[in-house]
């Protein structure tokens, strides 16, 4: 499931616990849009994640960016 929504007071926590529990067992979420939408507390069954929380660093060899031609 992708999350593409502009953060207005209609989408803020759309997405709560009862919309989690509907995905299949194993479902991939992915959020693109601003945070709010999804209710973190719901999704990870805890207290929300902090929005100023390091991402984890990748591992793994390093990516290499495409070259961009004119």
């Amino acid at each position: 499931m992708t999350v593409h929504l502009p953060r207005t007071p209609e989408t803020v926590g759309l997405i709560g616990a009862a919309e989690l529990r509907r995905a299949k067992p194993g479902a991939y979420l992915s959020n693109v849009a601003r945070g709010g939408i999804i209710d973190e507390a719901a999704l990870h069954g805890t207290q929300p994640l902090s929005p100023s929380a390091p991402s984890p660093r990748p591992t793994g060899p390093p990516r290499r960016r495409a070259h961009r031609s004119t």
